[in-house]
């Protein structure tokens, strides 16, 4: 009625901008109306995996093509249109938060309403309202296959973290996002704090100061991408947030689940994963 109808994609090629609206709406018009159901739970378990499954093949397609060139749907590309589509919504919704997102659909629809849009439309609509980066992080999103895997390393009060595209098999790929990161830290005096910022280059450090004790990278699992620590002892600090329901249900699974398919990629063992649950 909205998407697809009120505002037209101007080309095929924006034929996502209908479809992923579908899958992200189809889960929240139901979780505001009943938010006991954990609707976004459950998005993450059977919208985001499946994008992420199927994105992490190296013979996948972007969202959006660059050029006049349009995704064609079939059963290898709807993971991407549909639950890909879907996941990166709520990928930038979390960035800029979920009323200035509303606010900014609603500019976006009063805009272009009776006429045709694009995906850079849409971009400008929610960056304005927001203030933030919008057009240059999600562009990167939609015209590049695949996603990232955030690397990280402590080293005193910092974090490094190191981005590259996730595959289960070699590839020589050099792409990069601009990955929004939020970081959830907490420390031995009892307290805890949550950063947010964006990873636009293969790396950069984080000052998470002293006396932290442990820290949940990627915390309420919105970023459309994968996460590896490399010190086990960070992943068990994790591990003991997760036994003493510290984290969040999405946080835990989201942990799990990255570890399984590091397992499948062959980074991590069977052994390290099955002494992790």
């Amino acid at each position: 009625q909205w998407f697809g109808n009120l505002v037209t994609p101007s080309d095929w090629k924006y034929l996502w901008l209908n479809e992923s609206f579908a899958t992200y709406f189809g889960y929240g018009v139901v979780a505001h109306y009943y938010p006991e159901w954990d609707l976004w739970d459950q998005f993450l378990h059977g919208q985001t995996d499946t994008a992420l499954a199927r994105d992490a093949l190296k013979e996948t397609v972007p969202i959006e093509i660059p050029g006049g060139e349009h995704v064609v749907i079939n059963a290898s590309t709807a993971p991407i249109i549909y639950n890909k589509g879907g996941s990166i919504l709520w990928q930038v919704a979390g960035y800029i938060g979920e009323d200035t997102f509303r606010e900014g659909l609603r500019h976006y629809l009063r805009s272009h309403e009776y006429a045709c849009a694009s995906s850079r439309n849409l971009w400008e609509a929610l960056e304005e309202g927001s203030e933030k980066p919008v057009t240059t992080m999600m562009e990167s999103w939609i015209e590049q296959p695949g996603f990232p895997l955030v690397e990280v390393t402590r080293d005193a009060n910092k974090l490094l973290l190191t981005q590259a595209r996730f595959t289960y098999l070699p590839n020589e790929s050099d792409q990069v996002w601009v990955v929004p990161v939020t970081v959830k830290v907490f420390y031995n005096r009892g307290d805890s704090k949550t950063i947010t910022t964006l990873l636009d280059s293969k790396d950069m450090s984080i000052d998470i100061g002293g006396e932290a004790i442990a820290y949940k990278v990627n915390f309420g699992q919105a970023g459309f991408y994968r996460v590896r620590y490399h010190e086990k002892s960070d992943l068990w600090e994790l591990g003991k947030r997760v036994l003493s329901k510290e984290l969040p249900p999405v946080d835990r699974w989201g942990l799990q689940n990255d570890l399984y398919a590091l397992v499948r990629r062959g980074d991590t063992s069977v052994d390290d994963y099955l002494d992790f649950l």
